[in-house]
């Protein structure tokens, strides 16, 4: 049983204890500050409160932050605020709530003082006067001064944005000046200046007249042109002088002109923006040009060094002469590797004169191979010759070969070498009995085609039943004629006509080699087999050298591979060489019949495997030249 005093306590204190929550104090807030100011730059400051409750402070703008540390009843809190780069004063409230209490205090930040203008610090003024209005923001007294009396202020100011207007005068003198207006606060802390320049006054040209408006040159041909400048008290008569294409014709600063090579180029003279033009034509040299025709025609010339050059405009070596020419051109030029030439290399500019046709290295030589075709008004092909742009002494590099078989040429066709294992001893492609090159491998162990300037045509398979597809062939001699099945002989795809003595022994005007030489005899009487070469020959690497006993010098023939029907490369450069004979197995029967495959006489080599005498390929594939002397 509890004792009655401990009854007399609990009741104490229960009547105790409502007077106990009926005494706590009520929440509050003191401020140390209720404006805090701010310099323009902005900074650090601090202030302090208290309050007995809980708080929360926030602010109203983004440029100022806080940072708040709490001891009792005092909070410390210290203001960031960035710097005011505007040109007008700003507030930020900051705000302290505690229980249902709210205390601010007010943030003030000082403007930036500024005078600006809406013009750049130089201004360029017309010689014959005008009015200048400057636009001028401040917020602070601005006093304007200037420098010259050719300009004034002729505008009043205006409240805080004012359009400010100066009159300036022209410039009749004989010189170019320059003044200044300069707006700046009372204590020059503040300033804006604008530099006025005013040229003297400009007397324009009306006119601008060449001596010359139109020039038939030939190549190296130079000209003074001149120029008459008209009002006479023009200020500026300075004449610039343009060409449309410098590298056929060329003009100096004084107006001279040089031809430099055939094409036509505008010269033109401008004078105060005004202009006068002459059309140049350079339609000829002026320089003898090296006749490569003149012993002997062919449908190949070697051109051996820089210079100007001509052939005459016949049928391979005939003396017929091709009519209608009405113009000649370019096809294509490649110098053998996977970089295509320019069109200024190797040959440019070639021109049809007195059935001739005048050629042009350029100013630089650039070994390589090209093709020159004559066309009718019609731009139709009548004939094309293939230049071997080379440097090598071709005929001081003949091969003798053993048993009089013949004299042989110590690289192929086309090649630009004739060192073993040089990519540039591959040369050119041909199908058989046409005159015209197609482009062959880059490299000896790749698969990789010669570039040219030249976007080549698709091959195609011409179907044909009573004719032959020669005279296609010369009207298009870029266009791969394939035949894929049956004959697989470019001239007759199926049953069909062929000329089997394109090119012969006796050499024809489709014969491609240079004059003086011929595609060789093939076979077993032909010129590999009488040389006596091994039929067991070792084909070294990328190609085989025929030992110096068969052929007076060591010679070299790389493994060229071929095209194929189809016009495609085949994959076996490196490893496979065939070379065109002028020998038909069947010489004698203009009728081909269809799946006979022993077409023409080969020299091959595949792998260890060397086939002389009986081999043959089918003339729709193209295949290495070896030359031998007529």
């Amino acid at each position: 049983m509890k004792h009655p005093s401990f009854f007399r306590s609990l009741l104490i204190l229960v009547g105790i204890l409502p007077l106990l929550f009926s005494c706590k104090k009520a929440p509050y807030i003191s401020l140390s500050t209720e404006t805090i100011e701010v310099p323009v730059q902005g900074g650090t400051m601090g202030f302090s409160f208290s309050t007995n409750t809980e708080w929360v402070i926030s602010l109203s703008e983004s440029w100022c932050r806080y940072d708040a540390s709490a001891s009792g009843e005092e909070v410390s809190v210290v203001l960031t605020c960035g710097a005011n780069t505007g040109y007008e004063p700003r507030e930020c409230q900051i705000t302290i709530k505690a229980a249902e209490i709210e205390k601010k205090i007010k943030v003030v930040q000082a403007q930036t003082d500024a005078i600006n203008i809406d013009k750049k610090d130089k201004y360029d003024a017309s010689p014959d006067g005008e009015t200048l209005v400057v636009k001028l923001s401040h917020n602070i007294d601005c006093q304007i001064s200037i420098s010259v009396p050719w300009i004034e202020k002729v505008s009043t100011k205006a409240y805080e944005t004012e359009s400010v207007s100066f009159a300036i005068d022209h410039n009749y003198t004989d010189a170019d000046r320059q003044g200044e207006i300069r707006f700046a606060s009372q204590d020059n802390a503040l300033t804006k200046v604008i530099t006025v320049y005013q040229k003297k006054k400009i007397w324009p040209v009306e006119s601008a007249t060449l001596d010359f408006h139109e020039l038939n040159m030939k190549v190296n041909d130079s000209k003074q042109l001149t120029a008459t400048i008209l009002p006479e008290n023009a200020t500026d008569k300075t004449i610039s002088w343009d060409s449309s294409n410098p590298s056929i014709v060329e003009v100096s600063s004084s107006g001279k002109i040089i031809a430099k090579r055939i094409g036509k180029a505008t010269i033109t003279a401008k004078a105060g923006g005004i202009t006068d033009e002459c059309i140049c034509s350079v339609t000829d040299y002026n320089v003898a040009a090296k006749d490569l025709s003149s012993g002997k025609t062919a449908n190949c010339y070697i051109v051996p060094q820089k210079g100007v050059y001509k052939f005459k405009a016949v049928k391979g070596n005939s003396q017929e002469t091709i009519r209608s020419i009405d113009h000649v051109f370019v096809v294509w030029r490649t110098c053998n590797t996977i970089t295509a030439p320019s069109h200024d290399e190797v040959i440019i500019d070639p021109i049809y004169k007195d059935n001739y046709i005048v050629f042009s290295t350029g100013d630089e030589y650039v070994p390589g191979n090209a093709l020159i075709a004559a066309a009718d008004k019609d731009n139709k092909i009548l004939w094309s010759w293939h230049l071997w742009v080379t440097d090598a002494d071709i005929e001081g590099l003949r091969q003798t070969y053993a048993n009089n078989a013949g004299v042989m040429m110590d690289r192929n066709l086309g090649a630009l070498s004739a060192i073993p294992s040089d990519p540039l001893t591959i040369g050119l492609f041909y199908q058989w009995g046409r005159k015209d090159p197609f482009m062959s491998f880059a490299s000896l162990t790749e698969t990789i085609e010669m570039a040219s300037d030249y976007s080549w045509p698709n091959p195609i398979e011409v179907y044909n039943k009573n004719s032959s597809l020669v005279e296609y062939s010369v009207q298009n001699p870029t266009t791969y004629i394939k035949s894929t099945t049956g004959l697989r002989d470019w001239q007759a795809v199926y049953e069909g006509y062929v000329d089997p003595k394109l090119w012969q022994k006796n050499k024809t005007i489709y014969d491609p080699c240079p004059p003086g030489w011929r595609v060789p005899d093939g076979g077993p009487e032909g010129l590999w087999a009488k040389a006596g070469i091994p039929t067991d020959g070792n084909l070294g690497y990328l190609g085989m050298i025929i030992d110096k006993k068969y052929s007076g010098k060591d010679a070299w023939y790389p493994a060229a591979d071929c095209r194929l029907a189809n016009g495609s490369l085949n994959s076996h450069v490196g490893s496979w060489g065939r070379y065109w004979s002028c020998t038909r197995y069947y010489s004698d029967n203009p009728y081909l019949m269809e799946n006979t495959d022993k077409w023409v006489f080969v020299f091959e080599f595949f792998s260890d495997e060397t086939r002389i005498e009986g081999h043959t390929s089918q003339p729709s594939l193209s295949h290495s030249v070896r030359c031998c002397k007529e």
